[in-house]
């Protein structure tokens, strides 16, 4: 049993627009300060990130699009993005991803509170939560998508698994841990559940 990753899924995207090139350092700094103002609980306006990070509007959009696609951003920011090369049973790697080595895939900078503030935003705006699915969440998914992939390839899941179905209730419980029970959601009591789930589902799978 083995895995290797990368650092990221795929190249970090190169934004486009009129204007001088993309810089770095202003991206970081207006992230920051989006980060700053979703984690005091503060209005989410293009102004009021124009004021907290010093960076002008035209600049702010020449980066981002759209409010929400730099909300979805600041709202990732931290998240790991890695890609597993998978190399034995699937089980005992997808155990160790999900649980035992969870703030490494998770991202050691994503914090309880940043989850729920996350989950909070993104109740709150659909808009948001579309152009999060499909800047970050859905491309993280891709790994585990590969795995249950593999899994089927070599007979340890069914070759009818509906995989989507299968990853949504995976992190489903996880969710509903913090959303719905309201304990962290790395917290022991939340991990347990989630194993306990994994194992049910599991052996739902098997051939």
């Amino acid at each position: 049993m083995s895995y290797h990753y990368t650092e990221r899924e795929d190249p970090k995207p190169v934004r486009t627009g009129p204007g001088r090139p993309p810089n770095e350092a202003l991206d970081r700094q207006v992230i920051i300060a989006a980060r700053r103002l979703i984690r005091e609980g503060k209005p989410l306006t293009i102004q009021e990130i124009v004021e907290a990070s010093g960076a002008s509007r035209s600049a702010i959009y020449r980066r981002w699009p759209s409010l929400n696609e730099l909300l979805a951003d600041a709202l990732d920011h931290g998240r790991t993005n890695r890609v597993y090369s998978f190399d034995g049973p699937i089980k005992p790697i997808l155990e160790e991803l999900l649980f035992d080595r969870m703030h490494e895939t998770v991202g050691r900078g994503y914090t309880d509170k940043h989850y729920r503030r996350h989950l909070e935003l993104m109740m709150a705006n659909p808009q948001l939560q579309k152009v999060y699915w499909e800047k970050h969440a859905s491309r993280r998914l891709k790994c585990m998508q590969r795995a249950l992939q593999a899994a089927k390839d070599n007979g340890e899941i069914r070759r009818d698994v509906d995989i989507e179905a299968a990853l949504d209730a995976i992190y489903g419980v996880r969710t509903f841990q913090t959303a719905v029970r309201g304990v962290p959601f790395d917290s022991p009591e939340a991990v347990q559940r989630a194993r306990a789930a994994f194992d049910l589902l599991r052996k739902g799978m098997e051939p």
